[in-house]
């Protein structure tokens, strides 16, 4: 069995209009945001094997700050370009080479890719992935290689609630 929990990266900060995209730093209320995360993953009994993230400074900060959650050392955390600006084929991709014993990945970036794999992988119809948003599906497979389209049993669905805003 294989469980990868998709994650979009917290409210990211627009305070600086020249500051590049890839630079933003999480805002007042991702900084709210991401904490939230990991306490959602560690009660669901989810302990991730790996963690991977966009390189993108506000999707390395909800990593880390997930990854404390679940007392996941964050100096393991992997930055992967190919999580940036990239679609749901090349994080698919990213998916598909993880370790095979690693049971357990979270991987965090950005919509709308991120939606779009959510879609492709899940077997029901879910709403696109919120700002911090979280998605945990399991596969019954003993590889990542074998992940397919509309295989994935969603284990939950979450989002911050209003007061983490």
């Amino acid at each position: 069995m294989k469980i990868v929990c998709l994650v979009r990266h917290a409210k990211a900060s627009r305070d600086v209009p020249a500051l590049r995209d890839f630079d933003r730093p999480l805002s007042a209320r991702g900084k709210k945001q991401a904490p939230w995360l990991g306490r959602r993953l560690k009660g669901s009994n989810v302990s991730p094997g790996v963690i991977i993230s966009s390189p993108a400074k506000r999707a390395i900060a909800t990593a880390e700050t997930l990854a404390g959650g679940v007392q996941y050392p964050p100096e393991k955390i992997i930055a992967e370009p190919a999580l940036y600006e990239s679609g749901a084929p090349a994080i698919l991709g990213v998916i598909k080479d993880i370790a095979r014993d690693h049971g357990v990945a979270v991987v965090v970036g950005h919509n709308p890719a991120l939606s779009d794999l959510m879609s492709y992988l899940s077997r029901r119809e879910l709403d696109g992935l919120p700002t911090a948003g979280i998605v945990c599906l399991k596969f019954n497979v003993d590889s990542w290689k074998k992940i397919a389209r509309g295989k994935g049993e969603v284990l939950f669905y979450d989002a911050p609630p209003r007061e983490e805003e």
